[in-house]
Order: structure tokens, then sequence, then C-alpha cells
């Protein structure tokens, strides 16, 4: 049965690698479920003393509260997707155009056989020889001649994928901290004088650039909330300096965020929906012309406490192991494009008409409840588990699950390991799976993307206004 199940495994991987998408079109359609006919061939098994004995109990303390404050992190998510509550776009004012998806789409390829041939660190050198506008990932004209890599270390907890962090340096001379790295927000915030914290702070008076204010701040995540007061400083990633970030110098933290080993979160989204006026790191990065192109791409590892990436101004794409798809965004705001239906296998497909945002800051894929319910239903053997207080659903551990996200006409799988968060404690029979029932409070017509499903793909993230996604190396495992 192990040699099945290896076998198995290596016909998801190369299935996983063959994906391609087209791009899909923005559309104002109603949201609508239609579940396909079942299939008689729904997932491989595995045997039941492996599902007993090699799968971890699940632990639902980290589920549990990223569920909660997932509820605070994107109240108010829809309006800002519809263009309202926002800041002004800042690219506008530095000169960049705002993003027309047609023009976009149509003006901007990727040659995928030369950029794979290329490292990160060497991304610029794809800029044409003739002095025409270059083409580095489809992305807005390179404005700088430097890509940086920031290695992100993976807290697990159990059998959880937790968050993804990595080390920042704030201040002259530099103070080294470590923060998440977070799609689904756009603030950078550190503890500063923090009267709460736990973690390492930043020390603002030994820095002789700091520049503090009296204006508050406040800030809401999947792991917790912060508050303190608004200031600017000098912040590295790498060796790439800006100068001048407004940052949040964080006063007092949540227990919840008290708990995670971090000093601090950096916001990846749009800087049209920050807490704090101002650009985002990355967007000074681009203003002040440091990074060779308008992209930064992420890859997370599975399981392992190394080897995953925040790569700033280009793709390293020696972390896929197939061509880059491009889906447009649905708005400059959040990382969100649409995405067609949930399937389980080819045959059975819950339709809908979401948009979804990709949230490198949440671990979990989250559904509306109506939607999880109906993919689960595909799923033989499923039931609401009212043990962990009927937020979770479980299924049979010898179930081998692949649920794949459609986007374009396209399926963008999430591995079996990463729908698995561990087995009951009172069933050994029955795991938890990571898709779980949002919230009604946030809205309708939104899902929210995790780490369970992007840890399966390279994410490149592109200003231009297009996400890009490649098969990720992790499923050659």
């Amino acid at each position: 049965m192990l040699a099945h199940l290896l076998l198995s495994l290596a016909v998801l991987s190369l299935s996983l690698t063959g994906v391609q998408a087209t791009p899909l079109r923005q559309t104002g359609a109603p949201i609508r479920m239609r579940i396909r006919s079942p299939s008689t061939h729904l997932y491989r098994r595995i045997d039941d003393a492996q599902a007993q004995y090699d799968i971890p109990l699940f632990d639902p303390t980290a589920p549990l509260r990223e569920r909660k404050n997932m509820v605070f992190k994107y109240l108010g998510a829809v309006q800002k997707l519809n263009g309202i509550g926002l800041h002004p776009d800042p690219h506008a004012e530095a000169g960049y155009s705002p993003f027309d998806a047609d023009s976009a789409l149509d003006a901007l390829t990727v040659n995928h056989a030369q950029l794979q041939t290329q490292d990160a660190t060497s991304v610029h050198s794809l800029a044409d020889p003739s002095g025409g506008t270059p083409d580095v990932i489809g992305g807005l004209p390179p404005v700088g001649q430097k890509t940086a890599k920031m290695p992100l270390t993976d807290d697990m907890q159990g059998s959880m994928d937790v968050l993804y962090k990595g080390p920042i340096e704030l201040g002259t001379p530099p103070q080294p901290l470590y923060v998440q790295i977070d799609t689904g927000s756009a603030d950078l915030w550190v503890p500063c004088k923090c009267r709460n914290c736990i973690n390492d702070q930043f020390k603002s008076r030994q820095s002789s650039t700091y520049n503090g204010s009296s204006a508050e701040c406040s800030m809401n995540y999947a792991t917790g909330s912060a508050s303190g007061v608004v200031a600017q400083e000098v912040v590295s990633i790498g060796d790439m300096t800006v100068k001048n970030q407004t940052f949040c110098a964080v006063h007092e933290v949540s227990e919840d965020l008290n708990d995670e080993d971090i000093s601090g979160i950096l916001g990846l989204a749009y800087g049209a929906i920050a807490a704090l006026a101002g650009l985002t790191v990355f967007e000074s990065l681009l203003e002040q012309k440091k990074v060779s192109a308008s992209v930064f791409g992420v890859h997370l590892t599975r399981h392992l406490p190394d080897g995953s990436e925040l790569c700033l101004g280009g793709a390293d794409l020696t972390k896929a192991t197939g061509p880059i798809s491009w889906i447009p965004v649905v708005s400059r705001t959040y990382w969100s494009v649409r995405t067609d239906g949930v399937s389980i296998d080819e045959s059975q497909t819950v339709s809908m008409d979401l948009t979804a945002i990709i949230d490198t800051g949440a671990s979990l894929m989250y559904l509306p409840a109506e939607f999880a319910r109906a993919v689960y239903a595909l799923i033989p053997g499923s039931a609401i588990t009212l043990q962990y207080g009927g937020e979770f659903w479980s299924y049979p551990c010898n179930a081998t699950v692949s649920p794949k996200l459609w986007m374009g006409g396209q399926p963008y799988a999430m591995h079996p390991s990463d729908f698995n968060l561990g087995r009951m404690d009172s069933d050994p029979t029955m795991c938890i799976g990571s898709i779980v029932p949002m919230d009604t409070s946030l809205g309708e017509g939104l899902c929210i993307l995790g780490d369970a499903w992007l840890k399966s793909w390279y994410a490149v993230f592109d200003y231009a206004g297009r996400v890009g996604l490649a098969p990720s190396i992790n499923n050659q495992d």
C-alpha cells in the first residue's frame, strides 16, 4: 500500500506541473452555485493503519484563533474592493499609469523559456538591449537594477504551517527584526516601546533617523491586532534600503499576536487599503528605484522550517516546475482574482463566482458557508464536526483529497497534505479539512486563499495588475 501511495502522489505531482491558465476577465455576474453529478472514483485511499498512526492529531488552537481574527482583518474588505474608503493610488502620483486590465493583458507577455534560465538575481538582464521598453516578467518597466531575496522561516505548530517570517532591518545603525509577510494587508508595523510585547522590539532611541509622531494607528490581522503611533524610519531588506518609510510603531498587541514568534508584519498588498497613508515598503522600493521590476515572488515550503522565500523585484523560477499562468486582479487593493469554482475531481465541481483574496498571512482556505458545505458534500463520509464548535469539517482519513480551485477555466490544485490538518482525537479515522466556512459578516462574494492552497504554487504578484501562478517545486515530493 505504501508503494501505491507513493505512486499516487507522483501522479498528483505530474498533474499539478501541467496546469496553465488563461486570464479571467472581471465580471459582474451574481454568485451562483451548481454541483455537478457525483463520480464513483472520487479519491484514492491509503492504508487505515497509516491514517490512524502516521497522521498527526489536529490541534485546533491556531486554526480557531485565525478564524476568529479573520473577521476583524477583512471587515470592510468588500467595500474596499468596490473602491470605498481607499487611499489615493500612490502610483498615479509617482508617475505610474493606472491599471488598464484590457491593455495590460494584451500588451504584456512572457517568454517562459527565457525566464526559466534566469536566476532571480539577474532578472534585470532581460532588458531589451536595443533600448526599448523591457518586459521583465510582464510588469511595469523596471525602475532599478536589483532584486532581493528574503529567506523565510516556516513557523510550524503541530501539523500546521502557521506563518512565514523573514528578516528586515530598521534604523541607523540598523536593528534586525523578524516580521511575518502578509499579502492580505498593506502596512508595516514593529513593536516600539511596547508595553506588553514579549518578542524583540525596535529601540527608537538608538536610531539617529527615527521620526515619530503623535498620530495613532491600529491594524487587525488573522493572528491578532496591534496599535501604536505613526512613524518614519530607514528600512532595509537584504541590500535594498528605503528612506522615510512610514510604519506603525506599536505600543500594544493582542494576546494572540504575542503567541506568535514575530516582531511585526510586513504588508504586501496595495497601499490603497493601508491603515496608514503613504507608500508600502514595496511601493517605496519602486518609487526610490531600488528594484529591477515591479513584481515580487513568493515561495512557501511545506512542513520545512527553511527554504521559503520572498523575492522582491523579480521571480525565482528555480522554485517552480512549469511556466507562469497569469490572472488579472479584480482591483488595485487586495491581491484579488475571480474564481469559477472548486472541484474534487474533474466530474464534480461546485460552480461559483467569487472574489478570491490571496493571503500569505492566512493559513487556511475560507469559503462562504454554503459553498464550503457544497464542497464537502462531494467527499463521501464528510461531516461538520461539533467537537471544535462547529467551525470545521471532517472527512475520512483514508481519502486522498486534492481540491482544485478553478480560475480562467483552468484548475489550480491544493496538495492533499495541505488539505489534511490532522486526525481527530475522538475518532482517529476522521481528519479535519483545511477548507473552512467563512463568517457571514465578511460580506457576500468573497473567499480567502491562504497558505494551505498557496504552498502548491509559486506566486508572482505583478503591480501591472495581475497574479502569476506556476507549479511549485513542493509538488515534486
